[in-house]
């Protein structure tokens, strides 16, 4: 007879991969890699917003959304 279930609670398996206890979760190196091609990306148009979404593929509004949420400025002009 053949068994099933195809999870054997007899059979100790280990991690395909040893995880590092120092490395960042997912959501945080995604983060990150996020942040630094947008501040790439503005650097190489010289801050023209329109300009890097179109370098990074998306659009101008999301653009401004990401900057916003890494704390960048999203105006270039003094403020009054």
């Amino acid at each position: 007879m053949v068994d099933s279930n195809p999870t054997r609670p007899d059979v100790d398996v280990e991690p395909a991969v040893e995880t590092n206890p120092d490395s960042l979760p997912l959501r945080d190196t995604v983060e990150t890699a996020a942040r630094e091609a947008v501040e790439r990306a503005l650097a190489e148009t010289d801050g023209n917003v329109g300009k890097a979404a179109a370098a990074l593929g998306i659009l101008r509004t999301s653009l401004y959304r990401m900057m916003k949420r890494y704390g960048m400025p999203t105006s270039s002009r003094p403020k009054a």
